[in-house]
């Protein structure tokens, strides 16, 4: 067994002097039993070279380089289903000026009102509230606000919709998951087919899905519906009689990173 190696980790720099490290670029260049060598030398490196935050990505298959990172001083930083970044700030007594990952979620809802002024409601099958709310979920990835509200509002209720516009948004730090911050956008949509508009609820998601007038749902109990509904509903009309104006979307390219981006402005 060779009692010392020469490899130094290195990986792409970035225009912080920081350096980003693939774990599965040394896969094999460097076996377990020699890890801790190789970190201890390569701090040394990066030091000497006045690096500042070191960024190393963990590859799910070489999961045992953690706790030897970690011995070192590296932190979790964030995670995905196939990698850990474990991170370690250099410079001696400075305060970390590593950026926090992301963290707030975006969630979508959205007010679907028919020609006949009926509102689109559905209930959870399973959570900790059962009456009446407005179709919507999380975002996913790359989809922009109104794709999420129509996508919702097709898996739980099987009504087809399109956008009309932002209605309002909220923004909460009161949510699931520790140190994480929630914005949950109001679209308002109609439906994409007069004609076809009986809802069919998602069996796995959804207990019901019903369109209400004003008078059924102001008729619903405490335990059928949120005050949130009446309060948007109040909103909505309100937004019915400027004539649809508010929040509006322009696609437009993006600052810096020359990429195209929706911008949101208000009227």
């Amino acid at each position: 067994m060779e009692s010392s190696i020469s490899v130094i980790l290195n990986g792409k720099t970035d225009p912080y002097h920081g350096i980003t490290i693939n774990s599965s670029d040394y896969e094999k260049l460097v076996k377990i039993w020699q890890l801790e060598e190789v970190v201890r030398k390569s701090v040394v490196v990066w030091l000497e070279r006045r690096l500042r935050g070191i960024w190393i990505r963990v590859d799910i298959k070489n999961s045992e380089w953690v706790p030897v990172l970690a011995h070192h001083g590296f932190q979790f930083h964030h995670a995905q289903t196939d990698f850990v970044m474990m991170t370690r700030w250099l410079p001696p007594g400075e305060k970390s000026m590593l950026p926090r990952y992301p963290f707030t979620s975006i969630g979508v809802g959205g007010i679907t009102v028919n020609r006949e002024g009926k509102f689109l409601l559905m209930k959870e099958r399973r959570g900790h509230y059962l009456g009446y709310k407005f179709p919507g979920g999380m975002a996913d990835h790359k989809e922009q606000i109104a794709e999420t509200a129509v996508r919702e509002t097709f898996e739980e209720t099987g009504v087809e919709t399109v956008s009309e516009g932002i209605l309002c948004f909220r923004h909460s730090h009161r949510t699931p998951y520790p140190q994480c911050s929630d914005i949950y956008f109001l679209v308002v949509l109609k439906p994409k087919d007069e004609n076809n508009i009986t809802p069919t609820p998602c069996p796995s998601e959804a207990a019901a899905a019903d369109w209400l007038t004003i008078k059924q749902i102001q008729n619903l109990g405490t335990k059928e519906k949120h005050p949130f509904i009446d309060n948007m509903i109040v909103q909505y009309q309100k937004w019915k009689k400027r004539k649809g104006s508010g929040i509006y979307n322009v696609k437009v390219e993006a600052a810096y990173n020359v990429r195209e981006a929706m911008m949101y402005f208000c009227e």
